[in-house]
């Protein structure tokens, strides 16, 4: 059990530290944006972390950055990013939906063996 903590405080810190590299946005958006981007990055870190455990490949985190960022990329096409406005809702629905992901993939028994010993 105190393995299986573990695995969830190193997912925690290592989402925090992604999330806090999203701080270089300030730079092109408002704070308040900013803001709910790290939020948003923080549970998206969380996934990303689920996603390398259960495959043992960065490969497949790695594909799913990629395609969040290529849809946001696109969706944003010809639209000024300052003019975006970002929901609370919206970010609030994005978090629990990764959150409750990441948490089906780290379910104790689904995890392998090895990791938590």
């Amino acid at each position: 059990k105190r393995n299986y903590i573990n695995v969830y405080k190193i997912v925690i810190v290592a989402s925090l530290i992604f999330s806090l590299m999203h701080l270089v946005n300030l730079s092109s958006q408002t704070f308040y944006s900013t803001l709910l981007q790290m939020l948003q990055v923080f549970f998206l870190g969380m996934l990303l972390c689920a996603l390398y455990i259960r495959t043992g490949s960065l490969f497949i985190p790695f594909l799913f950055h990629f395609l969040l960022n290529f849809i946001a990329t696109l969706s944003q096409e010809g639209a000024k990013q300052t003019n975006t406005s970002v929901s609370w809702k919206s970010t609030l629905f994005v978090c629990f939906f990764y959150f409750i992901i990441t948490v089906i993939l780290l379910r104790r028994k689904k995890l392998n063996t090895q990791l938590l010993q």
